[in-house]
């Protein structure tokens, strides 16, 4: 199959979209959880003798935690379009992963299925949460809104790796050329 420069376009910036937020999800839950900076920041400086109290230190940790919020976001809003665009390329190009010849092509069927569907709630819940501000919705909503948007992601975490290696697996095994394919420059 012969992959247009569209769709190789979209697929390498979905990927470094999806990467950038998955990674900027797990490093603000993780290294640089709010909670976890603000007793660092507090314990270091207790350390060098200075008391900044929690107040600063919550800032201050505030302040290294915003630059991956606005990755997330900035990444989030590509993201958006790359699915508009992705969605034109479905009208233009029509439906390039639909096939149930296999078990293992039905399996794909299904796997790209939830990808798309997930994707759409991703952005769609993304949206919600990244302009609450503006909606006027109860922080009950918000809060299962986030809940879910947060359990979702656990699929792309799995979904990368799992894809990366179906595809090399793929091309080795059965000498299948969608690796260099998918590449930027089509030979």
């Amino acid at each position: 199959m012969k992959y247009s420069i569209m769709l190789r376009l979209w697929h390498w910036l979905n990927a470094l979209s999806i990467f950038i937020l998955v990674g900027t999800a797990l490093l603000r839950k993780t290294f640089f959880d709010t909670d976890t900076l603000i007793e660092s920041i507090a314990k270091s400086t207790q350390e060098y003798g200075a008391n900044i109290g929690y107040e600063m230190a919550e800032v201050i940790a505030k302040a290294i935690h915003r630059p991956l919020w606005e990755w997330h976001i900035a990444f989030g809003y590509l993201l958006v379009f790359l699915l508009i665009f992705r969605i034109f390329i479905f009208v233009k190009e029509g439906v390039s992963y639909v096939d149930t010849v296999t078990i293992y092509n039905k399996l794909s069927t299904v796997i790209y299925t939830m990808f798309y569907s997930l994707t759409f709630f991703m952005v769609l819940s993304g949206l919600v949460l990244a302009q609450s501000d503006q909606l006027e919705a109860s922080s009950f909503i918000l809060h299962d809104i986030k809940n879910l948007h947060d359990t979702a992601a656990w699929f792309f975490i799995f979904f990368v790796p799992l894809h990366i290696l179906s595809v090399v697996a793929n091309s080795a095994l059965k000498k299948d050329k969608s690796l260099s394919q998918m590449g930027i420059e089509h030979r």
